[in-house]
């Protein structure tokens, strides 16, 4: 048996400012398992002996997770009270048998917009490109329509026609979408509001249809295509659900910003600045800020920017001032000393999440109206960690899982004064009980009481709060102590 060691190997690591450093396997091993792997297959060195020990079981593991996702993705027939189907067929019967048309018209929609990335390939069998004569190098991937249901001011159904990517083979580098973070969002409204700078927003329709697909690969037309249905077609653009598609996006992006004479920053290669000046002369930096397809851009004159941004790719709605991003309200006010800031908010990410709920519980013979008073998120005497009431089914699980995802992305946007209480059910999410999902419900209750007084807004405006240090001066803990106790014993 060979000896388990990953000495005597480096490697040539290239990070997202553009610098490269030899680090030892050990290193990357530890930090990047999965990536290794991969890039150790594709790049045909697994059966080396610092790789053969690990690199197939790391793989193993990989498909054993991804199987039971797949479990879970079949098990999952609604979201917020909707049922959502699987394969485009049993959309069309949803549509039939309710006498609507959402689905349908979320697939016609999708394929409208995303017929650009395939070429068709006339009087072509499947048999005669299986032979690879037709088109040599180039390898089959299947694809397939998945749904979803988006929360947005209406609940409305998505249709997203995607790769099979995980049945190709891994191309030789991967590089992952680009994903601003929501502290730089912050940081950057934050530096809008202190230096007096123009905000405005926009969306790259179909963005990563954009970008050249890197791969070689061809497909066959399912029946979203309509009278192509069976056709032979060569995938031409970066498809959804490739494993080249975050790179071939970044790259052509990338591009775009250069052009524009932006360079990303080094705390975050998502933001991308340029050296300006303003009209009365002191110089400043205009930023874009990029998530996948939605850019917010601050500058003096945002305008300048964005029509040349508009030149190149399609914008969906225009450019404006925005309202929304990542999900949350994003609005100006004005604070207690007269001056104006830009905050966000989950105020319009909660309404439709709590009408949601209340529909739930309504086909149940429920109302949130049963669940406590709402005077806080769920009683103080509760504790999560020991509850031992029964534990949830299959559906009843799911549906926890998704009602605490929508509570954490909430206090992400501002709602802050639930944190402490979602932390604490957020660890059962593998495995929870019905006196989880009934604090749940208490927290929904809560909020819903408590929206319209107060948004759980966060106000970015860079001043300093005063805090009155004699209130903590006078707070006895010993007090605090007797008084809990006494609080939980009052509960039992």
């Amino acid at each position: 048996m060979s000896k388990r060691t990953t000495k005597g190997w480096k490697l040539l690591l290239e990070w997202v400012d553009g610098s490269m450093d030899w680090v030892r396997l050990a290193e990357v091993k530890e930090a990047y398992p999965l990536q290794l792997a991969e890039y150790a297959v594709a790049n045909g060195i697994a059966d080396e002996p610092a790789f053969k020990w690990w690199v197939h079981k790391v793989l193993r593991r990989k498909e054993r997770i991804i199987n039971k996702v797949k479990n879970k993705y079949w098990r999952t027939t609604h979201k917020f009270g909707i049922e959502v189907p699987k394969p485009v067929k049993e959309a069309y019967e949803i549509d039939r048998s309710t006498g609507t048309s959402h689905w349908t018209k979320a697939i016609e929609k999708e394929m409208r917009n995303v017929r650009v990335a395939f070429e068709k390939l006339d009087n072509v069998s499947q048999d005669q490109m299986r032979t690879g004569k037709i088109k040599p190098g180039y390898s089959y991937c299947s694809t397939h329509m998945i749904f979803d249901i988006k929360m947005e001011r209406s609940f409305t159904r998505k249709a997203k026609l995607v790769a099979d990517g995980h049945k190709t083979k891994p191309p030789a580098s991967i590089t992952y979408s680009i994903v601003v973070s929501r502290d730089s969002v912050r940081i950057a409204l934050t530096i809008a509001c202190l230096n007096s700078l123009h905000v405005s927003a926009c969306d790259i329709g179909n963005a990563y249809l954009n970008a050249t697909c890197r791969e070689k690969l061809w497909t066959v037309a399912g029946p979203e295509f309509g009278s192509d249905k069976g056709s032979v077609i060569i995938i031409a653009r970066a498809l959804y659900g490739l494993k080249s598609l975050g790179v071939a996006w970044r790259s052509t992006l990338a591009r775009t910003m250069e052009m524009m004479g932006y360079r990303p920053t080094q705390a975050d290669p998502d933001v991308w600045i340029k050296r300006a000046s303003r009209e009365d002369g002191p110089p400043y930096y205009k930023m874009m800020l990029i998530y996948v397809n939605d850019v917010l851009h601050i500058a003096e004159d945002p305008e300048e920017d964005m029509k040349k941004f508009a030149q190149v790719y399609r914008l969906k709605d225009g450019v404006g001032t925005p309202d929304r991003y990542l999900g949350g309200n994003i609005e100006r006010v004005q604070t207690s000393n007269g001056s104006v800031a830009w905050s966000l908010s989950c105020y319009d990410y909660l309404i439709n999440a709590i009408k949601q709920v209340k529909d739930e519980l309504s086909q149940r013979d429920l109302t949130l109206k049963q669940f406590g008073t709402g005077l806080r998120p769920y009683p103080a005497c509760y504790r999560p960690e020991v509850d031992v009431t029964q534990v949830l089914d299959a559906e009843r699980t799911n549906r926890f899982q998704q009602l605490i995802g929508i509570l954490r992305w909430a206090i992400e946007l501002g709602r802050i004064d639930t944190l402490t209480e979602v932390s604490c059910l957020s660890q059962h999410l593998a495995e929870p009980r019905e006196g989880h999902l009934i604090a749940v419900y208490k927290i929904f209750k809560y909020l819903s009481l408590r929206l319209k007084d107060s948004k759980g807004r966060i106000v970015l405006n860079g001043k300093s709060m005063f805090i009155n240090h004699a209130s903590y001066n006078d707070f006895d803990r010993k007090e605090w102590s007797i008084s809990t106790l006494m609080r939980e014993k009052s509960c039992q």
